[in-house]
This record gives structure tokens, sequence and C-alpha cells, in this order.
């Protein structure tokens, strides 16, 4: 693979970087080197395919102007950069993916679960009632048991405790409903999408391409 010369950008970029370095592109890798990033894309060895980010309307013209920086801190844990170009983006643009494996320090948290009960319940004048009973009756209890000598924090920690129990019995946990927010006719038209962008990007005959590409944006066009 033609490697190209990146003399006084050895430390922000790599030698796999696709076409040549325009005016815009020393700024940013200036700006990189300003603030010790790296550019991960041209790090990497990968295909021309695997490379350009950008696609021209007529789909012959490809070039890499979309980047992914990362800290020179963080370097090592870049472990590759590369294009998907089977993705479904919809967009001239193809997406960036880059894997990394960081390794972190374990912290250890002891951190009490939250419990969301199910307050809809006290709309119910009935069960509104007995909330209100089983509640009474137990602060009564605790009343009972409090003495002189109790603190502040033991006085808080007894009436959170009595709320707990009281939900727990009368209302019970909450149970999370997840309703569907799209059609299965909606999903069936996304995957009859990306076979059209399947069908563009195994397009190697211009004349193909293009009708390749008029049937993806019909096809995108009844997704929306």
């Amino acid at each position: 693979m033609q490697r190209w010369d990146q003399t006084g950008y050895e430390e922000v970029m790599g030698q796999h970087a696709l076409r040549e370095m325009n005016e815009n592109g020393e700024k940013f890798a200036d700006l990189c080197g300003l603030n010790d990033l790296v550019i991960g894309g041209s790090i990497f060895a990968h295909k021309r395919i695997h490379k350009a980010t950008w696609v021209s309307p007529d789909h012959v013209t490809e070039n890499q102007i979309d980047h992914l920086c990362i800290s020179k801190k963080f370097r090592r844990s870049l472990q590759d950069v590369r294009v998907r170009r089977g993705e479904d983006a919809v967009s001239d643009h193809h997406l960036l993916n880059a894997r990394l494996k960081l390794r972190l320090r374990r912290t250890v948290r002891q951190a009490e679960g939250r419990t969301r009960y199910n307050i809809n319940l006290l709309k119910d004048q009935m069960t509104q009632e007995a909330f209100t009973v089983s509640l009474s009756n137990r602060f009564q209890v605790r009343q009972e048991l409090t003495t002189k000598d109790t603190n502040a924090h033991d006085l808080w920690k007894g009436i959170k405790g009595i709320l707990r129990e009281t939900c727990q019995k009368v209302l019970g946990p909450k149970k999370n409903q997840h309703k569907d927010w799209i059609s299965m006719n909606t999903l069936q038209k996304v995957q009859a999408r990306k076979l059209k962008k399947k069908g563009v990007i195994e397009s190697h005959i211009k004349g193909n391409k293009m009708t390749a590409q008029a049937k993806h944006t019909r096809a995108h066009k009844e997704v929306r």
C-alpha cells in the first residue's frame, strides 16, 4: 500500500491517510497538534474503500473528510478505525467506526437501590383510604416506641422505613410498560431500504450504480 509523507505531523497522524492533504487538512492537523490529539483514521492500514468517508453525487469521487481523533494519552487504547459502508445511514457520508479497549480502575459503589411504586393506584378512593389507615397505624406504633433519647437520624430512618413498607404493601412496585413506537410495516420497509443500499455498494458500473441509487432513494421516501 502506497504511503505518503507526513513530515512535521509525526505526532499527530500515521502513514495511512487517504489522498493528499489540502489547506483545510493542514489546519485540522495543526489543531490536533495544539490539543495533543491523534487522527485515528490515518494510523491503521486498510483498503481504500474502508478509508473513504465521503462519496460524491456521481458515485465516482471519494475522499477521507470525516475523522476520529483521540487524546495521545489513550492512543494505545485505539484498536482500529475504519468505514462501515454497509450501514443504512442514508447519507453521502459513510459511518466511521472505532474500536477501543480501555482499562478502567474498578470502583466499588454501595448505592441503595431505588424502588418506584405504583402511585397511580392512589387515584382510587378505596386504595387511598387503605393507604392512609395503614400509614397512620404504623406511625402510631412508631410514636409509642420513640423516646426522648432518639436522635434526628434515627427518627428519619424510621419514617423512611414506614413509608417504604406501606408503599410496598398497599401500592406495590411500578411495572414498566414499553409501547411500540414503530410498526412492523415500517420495519419491513427499513429492511428493504437496507437491501437497496447493498445494491448501491455492490454496483461497479456507473449506469447500474445510478439505477440502484434511484431505487434506494425511493425506498428511503417510503420509510420516511
